[in-house]
């Protein structure tokens, strides 16, 4: 009987324990994410710091005390450890518009260097073995990026003229890096390469 007498006391003295830090917890400002680390935090701490025997002897007053102490210590501790943390997404949620955005460099690395210097040698070589008309349609077409209708004014030619001639370029591309060598899969990857320079600028 008396071991059940106790444990209720033990179960209400500590109800009361958490009911009291979890007051000072919300009068101190502890974030709401926190709060429940911050009151179950209590019990532990101030029975390592004080002794069991001395936690209960504790009256409403010091034990008040001790949970606003304990309380403030932990709003001021969260305060500072966020103020550290840096945010790296913006306040919409992207990280480029945060300091991630700002931090990342959006100019081209030196693996993309070398491969846009690879991409320049391997389209631009068959430029010499081209005739100057089909070279200068081989720039304003896949460099300049100018349109089908803009070239047909250009040259006084019809769009349905201006394509067949990228097609004969295009073809003519092919077979000059053939016979430069190379093989079936590094073909491929230099035209892919040629219609991909097309669409991404």
């Amino acid at each position: 009987m008396d071991d059940r007498s106790n444990n209720k006391h033990d179960e209400t003295f500590v109800q009361e324990i958490i009911r009291v830090v979890r007051a000072q917890a919300i009068l101190h400002h502890v974030p709401t994410d926190e709060l429940d680390d911050c009151v179950l935090d209590f019990l532990p701490g101030e029975v390592s710091r004080q002794g069991g025997d001395d936690l209960v002897s504790l009256d409403d007053e010091a034990l008040g005390k001790a949970a606003e102490t304990w309380c403030r210590r932990w709003a001021y501790c969260s305060r500072t450890r966020r103020h550290r943390e840096t945010q790296l997404y913006g306040p919409d949620g992207c990280a480029e518009s945060g300091p991630a955005g700002r931090l990342a460099s959006h100019e081209r690395g030196p693996e993309e260097l070398v491969q846009a210097a690879d991409l320049s040698d391997r389209l631009l070589a068959p430029l010499s073995q081209l005739t100057a008309g089909q070279r200068r349609l081989f720039v304003r077409y896949y460099l300049d990026q100018a349109g089908l209708a803009d070239l047909a004014e250009e040259t006084g030619r019809s769009s349905h003229a201006i394509r067949q001639a990228i097609y004969a370029i295009r073809k003519r591309v092919k077979r000059i890096i053939e016979c430069a060598g190379m093989d079936e899969g590094e073909i491929h990857e230099c035209l892919s390469l040629l219609d991909r320079l097309r669409i991404r600028q």
